[in-house]
């Protein structure tokens, strides 16, 4: 099997980063000319929106490959976990909240792997498990990718 890097799109990031800096803009304006009352709105949406942009320009700088699939399994560096040998996949399906594909992993071993997470994603697990999601998921926000393709590559490459 050939080696499969799939990297995140820059476009939906940019078009992001012109929607916050207007609005960013906009907060700068009601700063300057706007009454006193309104100063405050101002302030928020100032740090708001900029900290939209800054994570957005981020998102970009980090657009290196996010999801590798090869011969050993698959990995989703945002994860942290590493790669998933295809031995330790015994399923996987799509899920869909809010616009977003995620594939979800069915692991034979979860404890291993969800051993190995951030703690801000070990914390997430029982709201993701609540929300009808695994442990693990692969998120295909930002790729270029038809998810039923790559569930049926996992698919055919796990050992089910």
């Amino acid at each position: 099997m050939p080696t499969i890097r799939l990297k995140k799109s820059n476009l939906k990031y940019l078009f992001l980063i012109c929607v916050s800096l207007s609005f960013f803009l906009a907060s700068v304006l009601i700063l300057i000319y706007g009454k006193y009352d309104d100063l405050w709105i101002g302030w928020m949406n100032l740090f708001f929106f900029g900290a939209c942009i800054a994570v957005f320009v981020s998102q970009i700088m980090n657009s290196g490959v996010q999801i590798v699939i090869s011969e050993a399994g698959i990995e989703d560096t945002t994860l942290g976990v590493g790669i998933i040998p295809w031995k330790d996949i015994c399923g996987a399906h799509v899920k869909t909240f809010h616009g977003y594909n995620f594939i979800c992993l069915e692991l034979r071993d979860q404890d291993k792997w969800t051993g190995k997470l951030s703690t801000l994603n070990r914390a997430a697990i029982p709201a993701n498990i609540a929300l009808g999601f695994t442990p693990i998921n692969i998120n295909l926000a930002g790729l270029t990718v038809d998810p039923y393709q790559l569930l049926e590559l996992i698919l055919k490459n796990s050992s089910i």
